[in-house]
C-alpha cells in the first residue's frame, strides 16, 4: 500500500503523504466549525445586542480562543476524519 495520496488544491493535484492530507482535512473541518459558530454568534448579536456585529465578533473571538473549545473542535474533527478513513477502507474491501 502506498503511503502517498493525491490532494487537489486550487485546481491542481499534488502527491502528499497520507498524514498531511488527514491533517489538512482536520484543520479544514475545525476552521469550518469556527466559521459556522461565528455566523451563529453574529446573527444572535445582531438580533439581540445594541452594539450588534462588533459585540458579536468580540464574543465569538473570546469563545473560539479558549483552549477547551479549540481542543474539543480538534478532537471532534480528528475522530470524524479517522472514522471516515476507517469506514471507507472497510467498504472498499467488500
Amino acid at each position: 500500500m502506498s503511503d502517498r495520496t493525491m490532494i487537489a488544491l486550487g485546481g491542481k493535484a499534488f502527491s502528499v503523504p497520507r498524514i498531511a492530507k488527514r491533517a489538512l482535512q482536520v484543520l479544514t473541518a475545525t476552521g469550518l466549525t469556527a466559521l459556522v459558530s461565528l455566523f451563529i454568534v453574529m446573527a444572535n448579536a445582531f438580533l439581540t445586542v445594541k452594539d450588534g456585529p462588533l459585540r458579536g465578533f468580540s464574543t465569538w473571538h473570546a469563545f473560539v480562543t479558549r483552549p477547551d473549545i479549540i481542543g474539543t473542535a480538534l478532537l471532534t474533527a480528528i475522530v470524524t476524519v479517522a472514522f471516515l478513513y476507517w469506514n471507507g477502507s472497510r467498504d472498499m474491501k467488500r
